[in-house]
C-alpha cells in the first residue's frame, strides 16, 4: 500500500511539472508538497486563486529586486491564518492550527512557531499596507505557488525612499539599570528620549512641507526627517519606531519636493559615535552621514571624515542634564560626560546672526565650529533667529536651511559646498513663544535669491503644532 501511495506522489509531482510547461503560469515554489494547497497569482489582475477558488486584491502584487511581493492581509487570511498584531515589535501575528508565527515590519527576520528565518530582503510597506516576499510566504504557508503571466519590476517613485530601510536590534541596549527623568530615560550610561511619530502628525507636517515647496517654484526643495537616538539603540522594549513615521512623511510629500534618507546611513554608521549620550541631538559625525547622503542625491562628492581637523573635547555633558534637573537622573547624567566631536570647515567662512530676515538686525558674529564651546552650540553658534554665513568656495550656490538644533550640526556640512548658507530658525519667528519678528520666505527669495532649501526636522518638531505653524506662516 505505502509502495502505492509513494508512486501516486510520484506521478503527481510529474504530471504537474508537465502541466507548468505547457502553461503560462509559472511555479515558484516546487518545494511544497504538490497535494498541498495551491496559490495562483496574477501579473495583470487584481486578484488570487485558492485551489480555484478566486479572490480580490486590494492592491497590486510587487516585483521589488526580481521578488514576488504580496499584501499580507489580503491573502493569509484566505489561507487558513487568523491575523493579529503585536505593536511591541511591530509584527503581524499570524495563528494557524495553534502554530503563531510572527511576520515583523521593515525587518528581512520572520519566527514560526519557535523556528526563526532570515532572508535577504525585509517585509515592506507600500501603501500602508504589509507586503512579504514569497519566500516568506512559502516558508510560512508550504503553498505551491504559480504565477499567471510576466510581472515587470515595480518602478518606486521617490516618496517610497524609506521601503527597503529598517533599523535592526543589532545595537540597543540591554532592559536593565533603567532611571527615569524629566522626560529621559537612561539605560546604563545612555540617555534618550521616548518619542513616538504618529500618522496624523506625519500627514499634517508632510503638507506644511508641500506648501512651503508649491510657493518657491523656483526653488529645489528638500526634506529631512531625523529620528532620535532611541531609534537605534532603545530597549527593544522602549524601541519608538520612528521611522514608520518618516515613511508616511516622504509618502504624503509632493512630486516637487526631494526626500533625503537619512536613516539608513545613520543605522549603516551606528556602531560610531553618531548621537549623543547625555544629549538629545545627533552629533557632527551623525549629521556627516545624513549630509553625505544629501549631497549624494546632488551628486556631489564630500571628503572623508578624516579630511577634517578635528578639536574634541573628552568632558560634554549635554542638554538632558538640564531637562533632569532636579531629579537624580542629572546626577548620573553629570557622572558620565562623553565626547563632543568638533570637525572644522575645510574653507574659510564669515558668518553672522541676526534678529531679522534682511539681516539689519545683528546679534553677533559666530564661528561656524567654535573650539571654544563645549557643548552643542558650538555648531554655528547656537539656535539663532537667522544665521549667514559666508565662504570662499565661490560657486555661486546658495542654501537655505529651516530647523531646529538638529540643523545645526548639518549646516557645518553645507559651508563646504556652498558660497551662502542661510539658516533660519522658525522658532524664533512667527509668533512662536511669543517672537513678534515676521518671516517670509518668498520675500527672502526676492532679496537672496537662494538655490537650494532644506527643511530637517527631527521627530518632536514634526509633532509640534507650533513649528509646523510657524514655518507655514513663512509662505503666507
Amino acid at each position: 500500500m505505502k509502495n502505492k501511495e509513494k508512486i501516486a506522489k510520484i506521478l503527481t509531482v510529474v504530471f504537474l511539472a508537465v502541466a507548468m510547461l505547457l502553461s503560462p503560469s509559472t511555479a515558484y515554489h516546487t518545494s511544497a508538497d504538490p497535494e498541498s494547497k495551491v496559490l495562483a497569482l496574477y501579473a495583470e489582475e487584481k486578484k488570487f486563486d485558492i485551489n480555484g477558488v478566486s479572490y480580490e486584491l486590494s492592491d497590486d502584487i510587487l516585483l521589488y529586486y526580481s521578488n514576488i511581493f504580496m499584501p499580507v492581509d489580503d491573502i493569509l487570511p484566505k489561507c487558513g491564518f487568523t491575523l493579529g498584531w503585536d505593536a511591541s515589535l511591530p509584527a503581524t501575528v499570524a495563528v494557524k492550527s495553534n502554530v503563531t508565527s510572527y511576520i515583523i515590519m521593515n525587518s528581512p527576520v520572520m519566527w514560526v512557531g519557535p523556528q526563526r528565518f532570515e532572508y535577504d530582503l525585509p517585509t515592506m510597506v507600500y501603501h500602508d499596507k504589509l507586503y512579504m516576499s514569497l519566500a516568506m510566504f512559502s516558508d510560512l504557508t508550504g503553498f505551491y505557488v504559480t504565477l499567471d503571466g510576466k510581472l515587470t519590476e515595480t518602478e518606486f517613485n521617490k516618496r517610497d525612499l524609506l521601503l527597503n530601510t529598517y533599523v535592526t536590534d543589532d545595537y540597543r541596549l540591554p532592559n536593565e539599570d533603567i532611571a527615569y527623568g524629566g522626560g529621559v530615560t537612561m539605560a546604563g550610561t545612555f540617555a534618550f528620549e521616548r518619542v513616538g511619530l504618529s500618522g496624523e502628525n506625519a500627514v499634517n507636517y508632510a503638507n506644511v512641507v508641500n506648501a512651503v515647496a508649491s510657493a518657491l517654484p523656483l526653488v529645489k526643495t528638500y526634506n529631512i526627517v531625523v529620528p532620535t537616538s532611541g531609534e537605534f539603540y532603545a530597549p527593544k522594549e522602549m524601541a519608538p519606531y520612528q521611522t514608520d513615521g518618516i515613511k508616511t512623511i516622504y509618502q504624503n510629500l509632493a512630486i516637487n519636493v526631494t526626500p533625503i534618507n537619512a536613516v539608513k546611513p545613520l543605522m549603516e554608521h551606528a556602531d560610531e559615535k553618531i548621537y549623543f549620550s547625555t544629549d538629545h541631538h545627533w552629533t557632527q559625525r551623525g549629521a556627516y552621514y545624513a549630509y553625505r547622503a544629501y549631497a549624494a542625491n546632488k551628486g556631489w562628492s564630500v571628503p572623508e571624515l578624516s579630511a577634517f581637523t578635528a578639536n574634541n573635547s573628552e568632558t560634554h555633558v549635554g542638554s538632558f542634564a538640564n531637562f533632569t534637573k532636579d531629579t537624580p537622573l542629572s546626577d548620573k547624567i553629570r557622572a558620565n560626560p562623553e565626547l563632543l566631536e568638533r570637525f572644522i570647515p575645510i574653507v574659510d567662512v564669515q558668518a553672522c546672526a541676526y534678529r531679522d530676515m534682511y539681516m539689519t538686525d545683528k546679534i553677533a558674529n559666530i564661528s561656524p565650529v567654535s573650539a571654544k564651546l563645549n557643548s552643542y552650540s558650538c555648531f554655528i553658534g547656537g539656535d539663532n533667529p537667522l544665521a549667514v554665513m559666508v565662504t570662499n568656495v565661490n560657486n555661486g550656490k546658495k542654501l537655505v536651511i529651516i530647523k531646529e538644533s538638529f540643523g545645526n550640526a548639518f549646516a557645518t556640512w553645507a559651508l563646504n559646498n556652498y558660497q551662502e548658507v542661510y539658516v533660519i530658525d522658525p522658532r524664533k519667528f512667527n509668533g512662536f513663544g511669543g517672537n513678534t519678528e515676521r518671516f517670509n520666505l518668498v520675500d527672502f527669495y526676492n532679496f537672496t535669491h537662494f538655490d537650494d532649501l532644506v527643511i530637517i526636522n527631527y521627530p518632536v518638531s514634526v509633532g509640534s503644532t507650533g513649528i509646523r505653524q510657524s514655518i507655514l506662516d513663512m509662505v503666507r
